[in-house]
């Protein structure tokens, strides 16, 4: 199994279970982070335990089970490891002015979601929250964060909220980590929203049937409502479209201001995600020189 990847100079960077001579860390983690050459897709090194790897400048952070490690892609060298509290983490940080920030995972009787950011250069918490943080009087008011990847933009780190009867997107203030935003969803979110120019896109689930929404930050009023299959992942932008995939595979590309269908594709090939309610589904989409990539349960579409 694999995680989804990062593309840093000469090298894509994924977590996988399935690599030789892991290191002597790997009992801390599920699967390591491995460095293939992007001309010969030949592994070339890996480094250490983790998934999930983003990348910003010379230094790789990765989900290391109960924990977050950074690694110096230069000297092929940890810099530092935080393993606090935090549940088992599914989901990809976000890196934003010198900070990183993630989710906590759902864990049975030992953790219930949270938003932790941290320092980029030594790992100190700057702030964060979870469910040791509320009073028994106030659990059921606890408001835990979905386990989807958090998004940053415009000086807030968003997450999506899908619990009990409430479901939500908010977002919190980068530096304090208040609440600043907050738009309540008709259904569940199926993963992390997507912004663009003023509007937030999300995926909202009721009853079996889907829709696309597309939300004014500024008055917090609904754009557009698209129905839409089950999907895999949360949107992927880019030039002025919203690209989506259904579990079916089949790909579907909406106008961005206005929700109207552009084109559609069927790769006739299910995805078949690897979820459950208590990790994301990564998304199967990605974008990369102009070219739209899918990944299926059986290949790797490019679509132009």
């Amino acid at each position: 199994m694999t995680s989804p990847a990062a593309v840093v100079g000469d090298f894509v960077l994924f977590g996988t279970d399935d690599v030789e001579n892991p290191g002597e860390d790997y009992e801390l983690s599920e699967s390591v982070v491995v460095a293939h050459d992007r001309g010969t897709g030949r592994q070339v090194w890996n480094a250490g335990a983790g998934s999930c790897p983003v990348v910003v400048d010379d230094l790789c952070l990765a989900i290391d089970a109960p924990g977050l490690r950074a690694v110096e892609l230069s000297e092929r060298s940890e810099l530092w490891r935080r393993v606090d509290d935090f549940g088992v983490l599914t989901a990809p940080p976000a890196i934003y002015d010198d900070m990183v920030f993630f989710t906590e995972g759902f864990e049975a009787q030992r953790n219930n979601g949270g938003l932790n950011a941290l320092e980029l250069l030594d790992g100190a918490r700057r702030w964060g929250f979870n469910q040791d943080d509320v009073d028994d009087d106030q659990w059921e008011n606890w408001e835990p964060p979905a386990p989807f990847h958090p998004v940053v933009c415009n000086g807030l780190v968003w997450v999506s909220r899908a619990c009990r009867e409430y479901c939500a997107v908010i977002g919190f203030d980068t530096a304090t980590g208040q609440e600043r935003w907050r738009y309540q969803l008709d259904g569940a979110p199926g993963g992390s929203a997507a912004i663009s120019n003023g509007t937030l896109f999300i995926e909202e689930r009721n009853e079996g049937a889907g829709h696309l929404l597309a939300i004014n930050i500024a008055t917090r009023e609904p754009i557009w409502r698209t129905p839409v299959p089950t999907l895999c992942g949360s949107p992927v932008l880019a030039g002025g479209l919203v690209h989506v995939a259904a579990e079916t595979g089949k790909v579907l590309t909406l106008d961005a201001i206005t929700g109207a269908m552009r084109w559609s594709f069927d790769s006739g090939e299910p995805i078949n995600p690897e979820a459950d309610d208590y990790r994301e589904v990564d998304s199967p989409l990605t974008i990369s020189d102009n070219s739209l990539y899918l990944r299926t349960s059986r290949a790797i579409h490019a679509l132009g």
